[in-house]
């Protein structure tokens, strides 16, 4: 199974200027846990999730409007796939980076979709019959690893 089988193409982007006030919004608006940060060319710049938001207010004493998404995303690496990548390669990403969402780019780098471990448990079988289907303990294992607390540096 490929990466193009699971990742959602709708995504709502924002550029690096767009304030967390906005992002929040979008957020509840198209009920989605992050979002990427997009640069001119569509290119994934970073990407901004539910936490970074409640994380950016609370580290830089600030309202949600006077912080940008730049401000945020530009202290993460950002992680991606491809399409054609396996749904086992965007895992070992997910799990070894502890991240629950992946944006996918294309060879250019400009942004395709975005895969989520959500949408993976919602599609994983019991027991994989076929090199199509995605086994439900690689999902789980994955998940467990990506809740996992991090070790202090």
């Amino acid at each position: 199974m490929k990466v193009s089988d699971l990742m959602e193409t709708k995504v709502t982007t924002c550029d690096p200027k767009t304030d967390l006030q906005e992002i929040a919004q979008l957020m509840l608006n198209k009920d989605c846990g992050s979002v990427p940060v997009v640069d001119s060319n569509g290119k994934p710049v970073g990407m901004i999730t539910d936490r970074d938001i409640a994380m950016g207010a609370a580290m830089q004493h600030k309202p949600l409007w006077e912080i940008t998404a730049k401000q945020i995303a530009n202290h993460k690496k950002l992680y991606t796939c491809n399409p054609d990548d396996s749904i086992q390669t965007a895992l070992g990403i997910m799990r070894t980076n502890k991240i629950r969402r992946l944006p996918v780019v294309d060879k250019s780098g400009k942004l395709k979709g975005i895969l989520s471990i959500d949408k993976m448990i919602n599609v994983a079988k019991p027991k994989s019959l076929s090199d199509n289907e995605l086994a439900f303990n690689d999902v789980m294992t994955s998940l467990k690893n990506i809740c996992s607390p991090r070790v202090a540096a």
